[in-house]
């Protein structure tokens, strides 16, 4: 049994990449009290809701959340398009750079294995999801988005 899901290992000794991103699979019995409590973790990290920031995250988090992780993930083209139906003017280069800030902001390694800009954008939407950052009602608060 793997008795976590996210996992970020720091190796403060090695030169270079030093941080490793690790998953694992959703754990199948609850943990207890004490196991839930891991000294030295970083708490939840403040996000302000009221931010494009987090508009662009819950763009990004939304397939996710509604068709589950086989959903394609939206380009910075589709963030930009339906950002702009809710009434924000972001670029697309705008939405790139959001996208850096919350992965930075979340404590996520800077270089992801196996990938580029699209394995990025899976980590840090899993890693929403997984620490709860992003709800389901936003959808019906702001109508479809198609």
């Amino acid at each position: 049994m793997i008795p976590f899901e996210l996992a970020i290992m720091d190796f403060p000794d090695v030169v270079g990449s030093s941080r490793v991103l690790v998953f694992g699979p959703e754990p199948l019995v609850r943990p207890t009290p004490a196991q839930r409590h891991c000294p030295g973790a970083a708490s939840t990290p403040s996000l302000r809701r009221d931010a494009v920031y987090f508009a662009v995250l819950e763009e990004l988090c939304l397939p996710w959340q509604t068709r589950g992780q086989s959903a394609r993930l939206p380009t910075s083209a589709e963030v930009t398009e339906r950002l702009q139906r809710r009434g924000l003017s972001v670029s697309r280069r705008a939405v790139d750079h959001h996208v850096d800030y919350l992965f930075d902001r979340l404590g996520l390694p800077s270089v992801v294995q196996g990938g580029g800009r699209g394995r990025r954008r899976e980590a840090l939407v899993s890693t929403a999801i997984r620490m709860n950052l992003v709800g389901s009602n936003r959808r019906a608060a702001s109508g479809p988005a198609a």
